[in-house]
């Protein structure tokens, strides 16, 4: 259906609007963030007598607009329009989950926590296939903490209860928890608490959230908001990790899990052959490589006996690395020339081979990995998806609509003199 823009519709008056058209446009201005406008054509649309199932549409809607959109949240109203939405249909229509979750909504807003768990619960309980279902659950849950008997302060009218100061502390990071599980710190973040109630409120009263700045803040905190519940529903939630693709993707990437082959050695490094020559003579008629070491080697690990553990191809010097890992244990290389001038003499003392980590070592290593890249493949997906539902036109885009349109209808939109058409002498 070709909607017609809400401004034409208002013009035309009662005699010419449909019901749902102004419900669809009333849909399009809250898209856009023109919440009195679409307000303004929903309660239009309730004159229209519409028919059964449109009417139920549009009170929902106001009803949610009435929940958490300024300047027309008014909870108070929201309940009259759901009670009027609820009364249209039996308990079991299959869009009454919706009513029954803004009721739970409606009534936390109002403070009847009693009557917000009855109301999520009914959701739980009566449409586990509802799109509401998880919220409903949450919903249950966050009644109950606010109907929970131990209360703890009263700010305002608004109770904070024990549940709640102890979630509040359940959600800190380990490190600054065990600051407020004291007496001493429960009582501070109590009082954090209140104001943060308090403070809300003196600010709501005042219409602060109506300032342009804090308006323009607040919704910035909510698309952010929004945008991260919209990423966990779908993509975190919808990305699934198998075992079969995670050890697909061991067998094809098995050199990123390899372990070096390590060496255990000795060595004795000294200023000129000819001492390395008479201390290889000694070696070879038996003397300890360990003591020799000691007495008569010029590198750092010469006091632990000459021993290097760990040694690897990649350790340095390279000369050295390119020698021990050809010999067997308990083996000692010829002479070794260094690139610094100086000579060296090693033995191996331990050979571990290369090898591979096992699978279960690094299973969650992959899962995180593949997760990563699949979100990330999802959600630009997704984006470009968005795109093309809502549309997206650059500015480039926006001035060749104009050319398009001088041309069609010879008026001039765009000015290429740097002044607007009238400053330019044009009426």
């Amino acid at each position: 259906m070709r909607r017609i823009p809400w401004l034409i519709l208002l013009a035309l008056g009662v005699a010419f609007a449909n019901p749902q058209e102004l419900l669809e446009n009333a849909r399009d201005l809250e898209q856009k963030g023109l919440i009195s406008q679409a307000y303004t054509l929903l309660h239009q649309a309730l004159k229209e007598n519409p028919k059964k199932d449109v009417r139920f549409e549009i009170l929902t809607e106001l009803a949610s607009l009435e929940l958490s959109k300024d300047p027309v949240k008014n909870p108070d109203s929201a309940l009259v329009h759901l009670m009027q939405a609820k009364s249209l249909y039996g308990e079991n229509y299959r869009k009454m989950d919706r009513v029954y979750y803004l009721l739970g909504l409606t009534y936390m807003e109002l403070g009847r926590y009693v009557d917000a768990a009855r109301a999520f619960e009914t959701v739980a309980t009566r449409f586990p296939k509802s799109p509401y279902f998880e919220d409903a659950l949450d919903g249950v849950e966050e009644a109950f903490k606010k109907n929970f008997k131990e209360v703890e302060a009263i700010a305002g009218d608004v109770p904070i209860t024990k549940v709640e100061v102890d979630a509040r502390i359940e959600e800190m990071p380990p490190l600054f928890r065990g600051k407020y599980e004291t007496p001493e710190g429960r009582k501070q973040l109590l009082d954090r608490m209140i104001d943060e109630i308090l403070m809300t409120k003196e600010a709501e009263a005042r219409k602060l959230d109506l300032k342009q700045g804090v308006r323009q803040q607040l919704k910035r905190s909510r698309a952010q908001i929004l945008q991260r519940a919209l990423y966990e529903e779908e993509v975190r939630n919808k990305v699934q990790i198998s075992d079969s693709d995670i050890e697909k993707y061991y067998r094809q990437h098995k050199d990123e899990f390899k372990v070096p082959a390590r060496a255990d050695i000795r060595r004795i490094v000294v200023d000129t052959r000819d001492e390395a020559e008479e201390i290889l003579r000694l070696l070879r008629q038996g003397a300890p490589f360990d003591s020799l070491a000691r007495a008569r080697s010029k590198a750092p690990e010469a006091a632990n006996g000459g021993l290097i553990r760990g040694f690897t191809p990649s350790t340095k010097p390279d000369e050295i690395a390119k020698v021990v890992f050809r010999m067997k244990e308990g083996q000692i290389s010829d002479i070794i020339p260094l690139k610094d001038g100086k000579f060296a003499i090693v033995k191996l003392e331990k050979l571990t081979p290369e090898s591979y980590r096992p699978l279960k070592a690094v299973r969650h290593t992959i899962e995180n990995k593949l997760r990563r890249e699949a979100e990330k493949k999802r959600w630009e997906a997704f984006r470009q998806e968005l795109r093309k539902k809502y549309g997206v036109k650059y500015q480039s885009d926006l001035a060749k609509q104009a050319q398009e349109l001088e041309q069609r209808f010879g008026i001039q939109l765009q000015d290429t003199t740097g002044g607007t058409p009238k400053e330019n002498g044009q009426e």
